[in-house]
């Protein structure tokens, strides 16, 4: 099995532990226009519905170009939406960690000429959220408790992105 697949599986058994209820989105093989999903995982937890994609990234920088267009625009769209909290797990494999990082943020940063995210800055700020794990030989098992139990600060973050991308705009 894949390091992404096995991380998409660990991050489902992790939702499933904090409760509400997860839906995975099944990967689309068909190509036809349209038919692209805008995330990996739906995960309703009470008052947020949450959008989750889940990417494996060696190395210092993500670039930008690894969000498929498809996901850019239904993420940010549903992040329109009071109570939804549309993001990415990402796990930087070369640096045993997962971050969560709110789409929002990400489009800030682009639109602010941004190519990547880079990992050295995402540790000196506030806008992504380390994600608790426990190492067993390759892989992590989760605890999402802490994500969840942060979904009102999430919420703020990716509601008012420009505020606080100006905020850490000297690390970033």
């Amino acid at each position: 099995m894949s390091n992404f697949k096995q991380f998409e599986n660990n991050i489902r058994e992790a939702l499933n532990n904090v409760g509400g209820v997860t839906l995975r989105l099944p990967d689309q093989q068909s190509g036809f226009y349209g038919s692209a999903n805008p995330c990996d995982f739906i995960h309703y937890n009470k008052p947020f519905f949450y959008e989750i994609e889940c990417k494996v990234h060696e190395g210092n920088t993500l670039p930008f170009s690894c969000v498929t267009d498809t996901q850019w625009e239904k993420m940010l769209d549903a992040s329109n939406v009071n109570g939804v909290l549309a993001g990415i797990f990402l796990w930087w494999t070369d640096k045993d960690e997962t971050w969560w990082v709110p789409i929002t943020v990400m489009k800030e940063l682009k639109d602010r000429g941004f190519k990547s995210l880079n990992y050295s800055r995402m540790c000196d700020t506030a806008l992504y959220l380390n994600i608790e794990g426990t190492k067993k030989r390759k892989y992590f098992d989760y605890d999402l408790t802490r994500f969840i139990n942060m979904r009102y600060v999430i919420n703020e973050i990716s509601n008012n992105p420009k505020k606080y991308v100006d905020i850490y705009s000297e690390v970033l």
